[in-house]
């Protein structure tokens, strides 16, 4: 086993699957597992496990894996609190949420971003608990597993940990994976529960297979999805904006009653829905560049101080055309290479005139 010592923190459906997928891979792993529930806690003594925790702070070892398959809320709390002394700079932490970004800056703001690793497996049912941990399969499945980190000799470690439980690993990042994921998930489970409260009749001889599915997902936990939706509330609003102003475009089309205006309407969808993506990911690259423009400003505004200092020449013709030529040799097998030289050439230009101010 790539990993002597693993805690658990949380045995629900999740947390018993890991458990007994560890185990079954390994029976002589050792296991700690904190679990506040003491009916649960029974169940895993039942089952063999030994080192059974009420809560953390009663752990006194050190942990080379903590994986925390509590929900949102509750795992913001565990990474903002915890005790170092569970973990070294060796230690690899990860959550296993279906949301990403507001965590991982928990873990930044707690210092420990160094050892944290975001991972979302994709399984389970709308059953929860450690006694429906049986009859999960987790070979075979996805686990998406975040790549932005520091920790990039931890990373490969836990990807290959994954692995050899059985799932395929696929890679992404936190923005990206809380974008998707609102889309094909966390939309989904909304409008589930909305469409199960706008329904009056329950005949369930009347339900088509298709509103079966959709009421599955409306019998979802729903203060668990209630902490989802807040902790991606940022994609997932932008979501239910894009999806008002499209059923409020329905609305105006199907007041015509005209079959053949309703049908353009559907046949144009994926233009627009693909406009209001290219839209998104504009707006996240100018975060992007503003960002960088900052930090090469601030970087040009401390070396014009530099050279003041010791009467060095401010303008340097030379290390510019250097600068210039390097960016040209990047873009130049691009369709877009003189705007983006020109572009550059003018952030040059706003660069020297920030080292003389």
């Amino acid at each position: 086993m790539l990993f002597n010592r693993i805690m658990v923190i949380g045995a629900g459906l999740i947390g018993g699957s890991y458990i007994r997928a560890i185990l079954k891979l390994d029976p002589n792993q050792d296991i700690t597992v904190v679990e506040p529930d003491s009916q649960t806690r029974d169940m895993l003594v039942s089952d063999g496990l030994k080192n059974v925790y009420a809560s953390i702070y009663d752990v006194r070892d050190r942990f080379d894996l903590i994986m925390l398959t509590t929900r949102e809320e509750v795992t913001a709390t565990y990474l903002a609190t915890m005790p170092t002394e569970l973990i070294d700079d060796r230690s690899i932490v990860t959550d296993f949420c279906s949301t990403k970004q507001r965590l991982a800056k928990v873990a930044k703001k707690a210092m420990i971003d160094s050892c944290y690793i975001g991972a979302h497996p994709i399984f389970g049912d709308v059953s929860t608990g450690y006694e429906n941990s049986h009859k999960t399969e987790i070979t075979g499945t996805t686990m998406v597993l975040m790549n932005s980190g520091k920790n990039h000799a931890g990373f490969e470690k836990l990807k290959s940990f994954i692995e050899a439980l059985g799932q395929t690993v696929v890679c992404m990042d936190e923005h990206d994976h809380d974008v998707y994921y609102a889309s094909v998930s966390h939309l989904t489970h909304l409008m589930a529960f909305l469409q199960d409260a706008m329904l009056t009749n329950r005949n369930q001889l009347l339900m088509p297979p298709s509103y079966k599915r959709q009421s599955h997902l409306a019998a979802a936990d729903r203060m668990l999805w209630s902490e989802v939706f807040s902790f991606n509330q940022d994609s997932l609003v932008h979501l239910v904006d894009n999806m008002i102003s499209q059923l409020s475009q329905f609305k105006q089309v199907a007041s015509n009653a005209k079959a053949s205006a309703i049908n353009d309407w559907l046949e144009n969808l994926n233009e627009r829905e693909q406009l209001s993506i290219l839209r998104q990911q504009i707006d996240t690259i100018d975060k992007h560049v503003a960002e960088l423009l900052k930090s090469r400003l601030t970087a040009a505004k401390q070396i014009g101080g530099i050279k003041q200092n010791h009467k060095l020449e401010i303008v340097q013709c030379a290390r510019e055309q250097e600068v210039y030529n390097r960016v040209q040799s990047t873009v130049e097998t691009s369709q877009f290479d003189k705007h983006i030289l020109g572009i550059y050439s003018t952030i040059i230009e706003k660069s020297r005139l920030v080292q003389e101010s």
